[in-house]
């Protein structure tokens, strides 16, 4: 119907409708057309999205009926300070663009972890930190700088020394079996000299000084205040040297008689030296009483058990 009375029955259908509308009764979709039901205040609630919905370009207002997929963007703004994030496109850098595409938007985990690595910036180091590392870790070589040193001893009995030369002293057993023990007795006013051969063990640190000690007992003077003259040499040998080598360290002292007779051990150190030895040389040992050297006042013999060298090893 046109015309006046066509106008006058639009009119009235829109008030109708605007009147039930309003009442609760009736509301306009997005299409146009009317339902019922629609809750008070003519609002019309859609359930949650499944997913990312996209509004058309054209759809902004809300009229269009169908929604598209593709056009619906967020813009991004602009990343913070030091946030490592690569946004390539300039556009996109200040949050202006509303379509930044998803192979722009980068963390760069690869970058940030090799600065930390071996050679990087910010390389991370284990200097200085306590406690054990959880990876296995390769062992790094080091010096004797790193070791505490330890003495350590080498000890030679009665059994290892032999005679040489001069008066040979006498091999004398003391006490019974199971107490019995060998010694050897060096006469008095007579130089008196066993020998023995020893390699310097592989933790010797090399030119550091060695201390002999004899262990001895006084044969049968009672006069403390006499003095028994007890030397060591030694000598090292390499390859191609002469047996007679002549000797590089020679220490003595004249040790005072011991206030027991016999039977009870005395510990004395003769000396001490080191003229450029090192690990594995093999030294040739002296062992001598000069019961002529005029220090020696001891009557009768000494008798000698063994000799105790002390060095300094590398730990």
């Amino acid at each position: 119907m046109s015309g006046p009375w066509g106008r006058l029955q639009a009119w009235v259908q829109e008030e109708i409708v605007r009147r039930l509308t309003a009442a609760g009764i009736y509301g306009r979709t997005i299409n146009g057309s009317y339902v019922r039901g629609i809750l008070p205040g003519n609002v019309v609630t859609y359930g949650a999205p499944t997913g990312e919905i996209n509004i058309g370009d054209a759809n902004a207002e809300g009229t269009a009926e169908a929604a598209t997929r593709t056009d619906h963007q967020h813009s991004i703004p602009a990343p913070a300070a030091g946030y490592p994030i690569d946004v390539d496109a300039t556009a996109e850098a200040d949050g202006a663009a509303t379509t930044p595409a998803r192979a722009d938007h980068r963390h760069h985990l690869g970058t940030h972890a090799a600065t930390h690595q071996n050679g990087g910036a910010d390389e991370i180091s284990v200097a200085g930190l306590s406690g054990l590392l959880a990876d296995a870790q390769t062992p790094l070589s080091h010096g004797a700088d790193k070791h505490t040193n330890r003495t350590r001893s080498i000890y030679i009995p009665a059994s290892r020394l032999e005679a040489i030369d001069g008066a040979a002293p006498t091999k004398t057993p003391l006490g019974t079996t199971p107490n019995a023990a060998a010694v050897w007795s060096f006469a008095d006013a007579v130089i008196s000299s066993l020998g023995a051969w020893i390699d310097l063990p592989s933790d010797y640190v090399a030119g550091s000084s060695i201390t002999v000690y004899f262990d001895w007992l006084n044969d049968t003077d009672t006069n403390t205040a006499h003095a028994c003259r007890w030397q060591f040499f030694w000598a090292s040998l390499a390859d191609g040297d002469l047996l007679t080598k002549a000797y590089q360290i020679g220490v003595g002292a004249d040790i005072a008689v011991p206030a027991a007779v016999a039977r009870t051990r005395a510990r004395s150190s003769i000396g001490s030296g080191s003229t450029g030895l090192t690990a594995g040389q093999s030294l040739r040992l002296v062992v001598r009483r000069d019961g002529t050297y005029v220090g020696d006042t001891m009557t009768g013999a000494g008798l000698l058990a063994g000799a105790r060298l002390e060095y300094t090893a590398d730990e």
